[in-house]
């Protein structure tokens, strides 16, 4: 089983790795297994021949890949397998990409000094340049103000000032606070990607001179004249939303005095805010953390600042949700012989195609196999065997995502079979039988001590016999004179009475 690996994506900077002292960059990937798990790579589909580029290494004790000076050449998807005699498991793909550096829109421009002016009371907005990168950056607002020793950034967030999601500045309306050269800094717009967060890149800097309104009302210094609300920007009116992720719906709204907005979902199933549905921004945003299913519907954020009707915008939200297990797919020990089902169970919105795999090897419906099953997110194998035992994988596929998951096959011998009422029977035979090897074993260690006493009381006569028949050289040969005669008599008996015996 995989049990560590590398996020989805993996960024790193191109310019940083041609320096001597940049890191290498790591694919994680980590197995556990009994014996313990080898470990190989592809890179877009291809077996990785790592072993080939000085470039390339696997971690000790895991098989993690290391890329010592990663270049474009490298970028693509890689995917990690941990086999060992009794299967393969896979982890999911990894995308290894380089980061770009952020360039804007304004970058031919002579300057990125702009001097503008506001009217006092009315609403404002200042247009940050597009910025491009990847990963994609997010634009926002600071206040630059000088001291003697650095430059303070202070972001700017409050009741009249708000940044939209397009790095767009906007004013409800403008007061003497928003004067750059009497408040003593400067509006700056910034641009930072996820990849380096705090790491941020100066758009454009902004000079603001406020002015009295050129239509000669004051609306700001009369309490009798004011603005009425309006849109400046809202989400829009069909809206879709992703599962599991953070989303955001935008009220902002501009007059004077500061309009307050209130949020209701139109159908009243749920109150707002709530724990997990919060208000951000002085309430012109509505954030959904871990957006859920049950989050669609129709949300509203009606809007009054005591001039005029209350104003409404109303916002139809739509959840997709890539395929989502809900439950793991469980590891499973069997007997042989027994019946056994893998569920791949997912939640989506959309249609879910179903890919089942074994040690990293595709299965297929269609395949001839008299004993396994494919029914979608249902893999069913009857009358397992050893055969049979291995890393079974599912990955449920949708165009919005997909979600993979794996678990472990073991099977168990018959002969080795433990289980159920017969345990203890099992386990008292098997008492017996040892006692009676016991026993056995003592008995021939009785017998093995007994032959041998033997052997050495042999030993020992055969000693004595021996020296009984020592005799001198003469006497022996005298006693074979004697006997010469005899002998031959003896002879020509056997040779009257030796016949063939049949052959057997």
């Amino acid at each position: 089983m995989i049990v560590k690996q590398s996020r989805k994506e993996v960024l790193y900077d191109l310019q940083e790795t041609k320096s001597r002292s940049a890191l290498p960059v790591v694919l994680e990937c980590e197995a556990d297994g009994a014996p313990s798990p080898n470990y190989r790579w592809t890179k877009d589909g291809e077996a990785l021949a790592w072993q080939a580029d000085p470039r390339l290494s696997l971690e000790e004790d895991t098989g993690s890949l290391v890329i010592s000076q990663p270049g474009m050449e490298d970028n693509g998807m890689y995917q990690c397998f941990a086999y060992n005699d009794l299967g393969t498991a896979a982890s999911d793909p990894i995308y290894l990409l380089n980061v770009s550096s952020i360039y804007f829109s304004n970058d031919d421009e002579p300057s990125d000094t702009y001097n503008l002016v506001a009217e006092l009371g009315r609403p404002y907005k200042l247009s940050c340049p597009k910025a491009f990168a990847f990963p994609e950056p997010a634009l926002t607002w600071v206040r630059a103000i000088d001291h003697p020793e650095n430059i303070e950034l202070e972001f700017v967030k409050d009741e009249r000032v708000v940044t939209d999601p397009n790095g767009d500045l906007w004013f409800t309306h403008v007061t003497h606070e928003d004067d750059t050269a009497e408040q003593g800094f400067e509006f700056m717009c910034l641009a930072n990607t996820p990849f380096r967060p705090y790491d941020y890149s100066i758009a454009s800097i902004v000079h603001i001179k406020v002015k009295d309104p050129e239509d000669g009302t004051h609306n700001l210094k009369e309490d009798m004249v004011n603005v009425e609300s309006f849109p400046m920007f809202t989400s829009a009116e069909e809206v879709t939303f992703k599962a599991g992720e953070e989303n955001t719906l935008w009220c902002i709204y501009g007059g004077e005095p500061v309009p307050e907005i209130i949020w209701k979902r139109v159908d009243d199933v749920v109150t707002l805010p709530n724990t997990r549905v919060t208000t951000k921004n002085h309430g012109r945003t509505l954030v959904f953390a871990d957006t859920q299913l049950e989050d669609a519907g129709e949300y509203s954020c009606t809007v009054h600042n005591g001039v005029g009707k209350e104003k409404s915008s109303v916002m139809r939200v739509t959840v997709e949700q890539a395929p989502v297990f809900r439950e793991p797919i469980s590891s499973q020990t069997v007997h042989e012989g027994a019946t056994v089902t893998f569920t791949c169970d997912t939640n989506s919105t959309t249609d879910v195609v179903y890919t089942w795999m074994l040690n990293g090897r595709r299965l297929s419906p269609r395949d001839r196999h008299l004993r396994r099953t494919i029914e979608g997110p249902r893999l069913v194998i009857a009358g397992v065997s050893a055969t049979d035992v291995g890393n079974y994988a599912c990955n449920a596929s949708s165009p919005l995502g997909y979600a993979y998951g794996q678990a472990v096959l073991n099977v168990l011998p018959l002969d080795r079979q433990m289980s159920g009422g017969q345990s203890c029977h099992q386990l008292e035979d098997l008492r017996v039988e040892v006692s009676q090897l016991r026993e056995a074993v003592m008995e021939l260690q009785s017998v093995v001590l007994g032959q041998h006493n033997v052997t050495q009381h042999t030993l020992e006569a055969v000693v004595a016999i021996n020296k009984e028949l020592t005799v001198s050289r003469a006497s022996t040969q005298q006693l074979e004179a004697q006997g010469s005669g005899k002998e031959e008599t003896q002879q020509e008996e056997e040779a009257t009475t030796t016949t063939e015996a049949p052959a057997a």
